[in-house]
């Protein structure tokens, strides 16, 4: 089973893909929205640091987190 703190600290490390975070039993929708957060700001972090490169997988893996995000937050607003 995944902790929460190692699951924060390495989203990447213990999911393949931003869904796979949504879909995971273990963790509350708060929770999740923690790691995807987290998740987030390092892909977007990692964008700032490859940007005057050609956008590529970084850019659609951000785009994939931003929607889990949200598909999350309307969950929670249920």
């Amino acid at each position: 089973m995944i902790k929460l703190e190692q699951a924060i600290l390495n989203p990447k490390g213990f999911f393949k893909t931003p869904q796979e975070v949504v879909n995971n039993q273990t963790f509350s929708i708060e929770e999740k929205i923690i790691i995807l957060r987290l998740w987030a700001y390092d892909a977007e972090r990692l964008e700032v640091a490859e940007e005057e490169n050609m956008a590529g997988e970084d850019e659609d893996m951000l785009k994939n987190i931003i929607d889990c995000l949200s598909t999350l937050e309307r969950q929670k607003s249920i």
